[in-house]
């Protein structure tokens, strides 16, 4: 494996026995015992080692990377054999058995490590030849091409793939998306999108329309392995219990980053909830959200955007919870099954509702164990039981610090921890209305959505009042290194 990768006639990868091809970097490795035996000064050996040892690190990164190319937006197990279309569901089904004799040649063959489904878009886009399944929209620029997927029942992926589309080139005044979606006319079939055994990975993607149906999970990932999501959106997905994703199985995690969640539904009732995400109670999963945005979420029971259970680490932040509605419980977030410590920072918990079921709780639901909340607005949430109150939270203890909160918060729906000592010189307890603080909804230069402060009014004291340590969320958390299991 240390020289170039051999690719057959479809470009995919085949063997990595040794190239000895003209500008294969195996040429170096073969010239090293020559260059020492002709005396190469000793300052250059040293030179010579770094650029093989750096020849060979990209190589091999280079043949770790399998990746599999989907050209059609057909949902059909084999077409047509020899035809050369690759679909995604055998493209999964290659990347599950390491062989692409099963998808009769049209896929690049699996790899025994993880493998990287990618959709292909063609070199030339020209909205006169491009094939059905890529669609054009140019109401403002830039020009985005969608490569959408429709299916016909779930997917099943195993061991850790990642479904990645691809980035347009900087240069370019286009950008390209990858949908996979399922019809949603009533008379459709309801089946979860993706149904993961081992763990997934998605980084650009839009899932949309996974209906898991009245007794299932995960409308759009039920996984029982990790999940890493990067840079995709989630949207109109319905399940029991967590509307976009659901996680299960023992120390599988979750990480969440630069992702969008609206309109995303669980309709279970008791201890269900997750209207976005949803953990399985029980289990242990590590659990990180950085710079998304869940809008628009609804649930029937708690937790209209997250309901987390778990006894290892818990991270979100730089992330921002808006229009997210519950019929009973928390109207954001539920953490009180969290028992291995909870740090929420950098949040904007705006404009959520709570059911009534006689608990004030609009923004968070907390457990028995303190979480910490830091730079962050907490404000305009309310419960159906007193629509006039700003009812941030249920019950519990909060360990705070550099926060705003609305006017009830530190009041009986929510209790500040009091051996936090930065709480009453730091805090700020507001009385403003939300649109007095915040401007709306929308695309502020970010990766999501996001409120930014209204410095006309009266939301510029929310400037430059934070703490400096926490502002960029770029300390070093354990959940970085969070991989799919």
């Amino acid at each position: 494996g240390w020289a170039r990768v051999i690719t057959d006639s479809r470009g995919g990868i085949g063997s990595s026995k040794l190239d000895l091809g003209a500008g294969s970097p195996a040429w170096l490795l073969l010239l090293l015992p020559l260059a020492w035996r002709r005396r190469m000064p000793p300052l250059r050996k040293p030179r010579l080692i770094a650029l093989l040892v750096l020849v060979f690190g990209v190589t091999q990164a280079q043949a770790l990377e399998n990746i599999i190319y989907v050209n059609s937006g057909s949902d059909a197990l084999v077409t047509v054999p020899g035809d050369t279309f690759c679909t995604l569901r055998e493209a999964l089904n290659t990347a599950r058995n390491d062989q692409a004799n099963l998808t009769r040649g049209d896929c690049r063959n699996g790899n025994e490590g993880p493998d990287v489904i990618e959709f292909l878009f063609p070199p030339t886009l020209n909205p006169l030849s491009l094939p059905a399944h890529i669609s054009v929209d140019n109401p403002v620029t830039p020009t985005v091409y969608t490569f959408t997927v429709t299916l016909s029942g779930p997917l099943i992926a195993y061991g850790g793939v990642t479904l990645r589309c691809p980035q347009a080139p900087a240069d370019q005044n286009y950008r390209f998306e990858c949908l996979v979606t399922r019809p949603n006319a009533p008379t459709d079939p309801a089946f979860a999108l993706i149904d993961s055994l081992g763990g997934i990975t998605v980084e650009r993607m839009i899932l949309a329309n996974g209906d898991a149906g009245a007794n299932n999970d995960g409308g759009a990932i039920n996984s029982r392995g990790g999940v890493v999501a990067r840079n995709s959106v989630f949207r109109d997905n319905v399940a029991r219990t967590g509307g976009a994703i659901f996680l299960r199985g023992l120390r599988s995690d979750l990480a969440v980053y630069e992702s969008t969640f609206e309109r995303n539904e669980s309709t279970g009732v008791g201890n269900q909830g997750g209207g976005a995400i949803a953990t399985s109670a029980g289990d242990e999963h590590q659990v990180k959200i950085r710079g998304s945005t869940f809008v628009d979420n609804r649930s029937a029971a708690s937790a209209a955007a997250l309901r987390i259970s778990t006894v290892r680490p818990v991270v979100i932040s730089n992330s921002t919870f808006s229009g997210n509605q519950s019929t009973a419980g928390a109207g954001a977030i539920d953490i009180s099954g969290a028992s291995g410590g909870v740090t929420l920072r950098n949040l904007t918990i705006v404009d959520n509702l709570s059911g009534d079921d006689g608990v004030q709780r609009g923004a968070l639901e907390v457990g028995t164990r303190a979480p910490v909340l830091a730079n962050s607005v907490v404000a305009a949430n309310y419960a159906t039981s007193n629509p006039a109150l700003d009812a941030n939270c249920g019950a519990g203890a909060i360990s705070s610090f550099f926060s705003l909160y609305g006017e009830s918060f530190a009041g009986a729906t929510c209790l500040l921890d009091p051996t936090d000592s930065w709480q009453l010189d730091t805090d700020v307890f507001g009385t403003n209305p939300l649109t007095d603080l915040l401007g709306p909804l929308q695309d502020n230069g970010g990766d999501t959505m996001t409120h930014a402060p209204n410095t006309t009014t009266s939301g510029g004291i929310i400037l430059d009042a934070g703490y400096n340590l926490d502002a960029n969320d770029n300390l070093v958390d354990p959940l970085d290194a969070v991989s799919p299991k």
